[in-house]
């Protein structure tokens, strides 16, 4: 019986992060931003310009599963790519993925990102992160970014762009690159500048880096800033 509950209930972890909490002390430099209500598409745009390509960005959001099954606050990770002038401010037409990434600015207003979802590892649209598109679930937003140069952030957003269209990792096999949830993704990608995340959690027997579990290491890192956290 207990093993019955515990598959249960590991299921319901599972179901959570198919929609994919650290809380340390701010930095002097962190920015931190209080609203009223969830932050929509149209008050997220007012951050954009702040972004830079390469940044990895953690999501919490209500009215998912994994609002309440993934432990930590944050329940979604993904790269940033950007719009065409920042992505082509970090990137050349002599890089790998390039023109594959440049295809998908078809109108030139696209605000891009990659990341691991339900449906596997895709480039997609900022707005449709968190129901952004309709009546927004998003709550939070924290900007992580590398203090390096552009040549080596290209090298973790092609380890990431290696993946497109791997499956979801629905057995949450952590150590398995051949299907990826979100912060999995990030995983491997941020091995080819040769950082391995160790941080872990374990949930009903399996090991999981959860987005909490990336904010925590990179949080640790010492070429690593955080550029703002937005809270609703």
């Amino acid at each position: 019986m207990k093993g019955k509950i515990t598959k249960i209930l590991f299921m319901i972890i599972v179901a959570g992060l198919l929609t994919c909490s650290f809380y340390l002390d701010k930095p002097k430099d962190q920015k931190v931003v209080s609203q009223n209500t969830h932050i929509t598409y149209s008050q997220l745009l007012n951050y954009v310009n702040q972004f830079e390509c390469g940044d990895i960005i953690n999501l919490e959001h209500t009215h998912y599963l994994s609002s309440f099954a993934i432990p930590g606050k944050w329940k979604h990770s993904l790269i940033y790519i950007g719009t065409k002038q920042q992505f082509t401010s970090v990137y050349n037409s002599n890089q790998k993925y390039y023109q594959e990434i440049l295809k998908y600015y078809k109108l030139g207003n696209e605000i891009l990102i990659v990341d691991a979802n339900s449906t596997g590892v895709k480039i997609r649209e900022l707005k449709q992160m968190a129901n952004l598109e309709n009546d927004s679930f998003l709550k939070s937003f924290i900007v992580y970014r590398f203090t390096i140069d552009s040549a080596l952030k290209c090298q973790y957003i092609n380890g990431a762009m290696d993946y497109l269209g791997t499956p979801y990792d629905y057995a949450m096999k952590t150590f398995d690159d051949q299907a990826l949830y979100c912060s999995e993704l990030i995983y491997y990608a941020l091995l080819k500048i040769n950082l391995k995340i160790d941080q872990v959690s374990t949930v009903f027997n399996q090991k999981m880096i959860t987005p909490s579990d990336l904010g925590h290491f990179l949080e640790k890192q010492n070429n690593v800033k955080i550029v703002m956290e937005i809270d609703s």
